[in-house]
């Protein structure tokens, strides 16, 4: 029976796998991209990708979660006294920087996200939907503190047409 990978080998071979997926998953997508391609640019056995992960739409996940993040920070950071232009701008900047990141991109493609969302299981997907629905409220809550900026509304109508002019 194999050795089992100490802290060290485990934390080094995570951020292997999770390098090389991004750059597999941003070149070929998910479905173009096979657990032993993975694992081989790891440096690592076919067998040993699953000790860190179920399958590789989960390490897709959680690389999808960590572009979130860095947009979610990029959006609430660089402004904390917003005026209605700020939030346009900001909103715009961040979808514009959202579409152009080549994982979150890949969810454009309908038939790679169907493949994708089916692999995810259901409890994942509901925490993910749960953290961006937070997050958006919480946009809107730091936006909407003061009456004299934007109303939530309007920052929920801003949003959409940032993300519809983004999406075109």
């Amino acid at each position: 029976m194999p050795r089992a990978f100490n802290t060290h080998e485990s934390d080094h071979i995570r951020d292997a796998i999770r390098s090389c997926g991004r750059d597999l998953f941003a070149r070929r997508g998910v479905s173009g991209t096979t657990i032993a391609q993975l694992a081989s640019a790891a440096g690592i056995a076919k067998g040993s990708f699953y000790k860190f992960y179920p399958g590789k739409e989960a390490l897709f996940l959680e690389l999808l979660e960590e572009a979130h993040e860095a947009a979610r920070a990029h959006l609430l950071a660089p402004v904390t006294n917003p005026s209605r232009n700020d939030l346009t701008r900001l909103l715009a900047d961040l979808l514009q920087e959202t579409f152009d990141d080549p994982l979150i991109s890949i969810l454009a493609d309908k038939a790679e996200a169907d493949a994708i969302m089916r692999r995810i299981p259901a409890d994942l997907i509901a925490a993910h939907q749960e953290t961006d629905r937070a997050f958006i409220e919480g946009t809107i809550n730091v936006w909407a503190q003061d009456p004299a900026k934007a109303d939530r509304l309007e920052i929920a109508a801003r949003m959409t047409t940032a993300a519809m002019v983004c999406m075109n």
